[in-house]
């Protein structure tokens, strides 16, 4: 006997809202602003900062001025207003924020753009008065110094504005990283000259010093000396540069020396008839105050030269 599927179609009608689905309507009607709270906070989280020009310049022993160009990047296709706002500024040391912050600073209104923003802070006033901050400080010097990356934190919280929406509560916690000055390397003396008629304590050599800055910092670090040192006879003199500002690309000074030359004999390699002195920053003074944040940082990074005696001797 033939089997016949009997098979039935029948149309269902949508059922309506159900006790459950009808609240929550009515939820999302009532609440909406809430979402868009946690919208423009997840955008701002999603969003992130480069720096193009960094400025570190009128330094005192508390304080200095930050100049620096910032671009924004979003991924959001709103154009929302980001209100001034004070933010903390940490550095960041392997991975971890420091246990304080360096300072704080205002940042201005910042209308956002998709897919990037440019703004800018002028001549901000940066204070870090207490011994914490300026360890810190220390510290962050220190990293720009001597690392070939860099990063640091802000934290804080701003009002963001989009169109004719009520003002929304953001928090800020971005890390940004940056290239450091990764211990100066490619440093060099050139046209060192000897001067043997220098009296007794004054400047005896001279040269032009090259400092690489392969990143987007400026540093004001006003009269640096250094000190000259050979493995063989220990300290043999001091270097100085005066009106030192390190800026972006190839940095050229004077600098002028007051060496012992009997020690600096007592070092020579005969087979290749020159001395390797070691380098090392000792005093950053501005407008007659030291710049001990600067000053400490020097004891983490060694310069080396390979002064050709034979060179000097026929250049001088």
């Amino acid at each position: 006997m033939e089997k016949k599927n009997n098979l039935q179609y029948a149309e269902a009608e949508v059922a309506p809202l159900g006790p459950v689905a009808s609240p929550l309507k009515r939820h999302f009607v009532r609440y909406w602003w809430m979402y868009l709270t946690i919208m423009a906070q997840l955008n701002i989280d999603r969003a992130y900062l480069q720096f193009t020009d960094i400025r570190f310049i009128v330094p005192t022993p508390s304080s200095i001025t930050l100049t620096q160009t910032v671009l924004l990047y979003t991924k959001t296709r709103f154009t929302p207003t980001l209100k001034p706002f004070v933010a903390s500024i940490y550095a960041v040391h392997n991975g971890s924020y420091s246990k304080v912050p360096m300072t704080t600073a205002r940042f201005p209104e910042v209308h956002a753009i998709h897919p990037v923003s440019i703004t800018h802070l002028t001549n901000t006033f940066l204070n870090f008065s207490s011994d914490a901050e300026r360890e810190e400080v220390a510290r962050f010097a220190t990293q720009v110094l001597t690392q070939d990356r860099v990063t640091t934190a802000l934290v804080g919280r701003g009002s963001l504005q989009l169109g004719a929406l009520p003002l929304m509560t953001v928090n800020y916690n971005k890390t940004t990283t940056f290239q450091g000055l990764n211990g100066l390397k490619g440093f060099g003396v050139s046209n060192v000259k000897l001067d043997v008629k220098a009296e007794p304590g004054q400047p005896n050599l001279s040269g032009m010093a090259s400092f690489p800055n392969p990143s987007v910092l400026t540093f004001d670090m006003g009269n640096v000396t250094f000190t000259l040192s050979t493995a063989a006879a220990g300290v043999v003199g001091q270097s100085y540069i005066e009106n030192m500002t390190i800026r972006p690309g190839v940095n050229i000074f004077p600098i002028r020396s007051v060496i012992d030359s009997t020690k600096i004999m007592q070092s020579l390699d005969p087979g290749s008839d020159t001395v390797q002195i070691i380098i090392m920053g000792n005093t950053a003074v501005y407008h007659g105050q030291s710049l001990t944040y600067y000053e400490k940082s020097f004891a983490y990074n060694k310069l080396s030269l390979a002064l050709n005696v034979s060179s000097v001797l026929a250049n001088s």
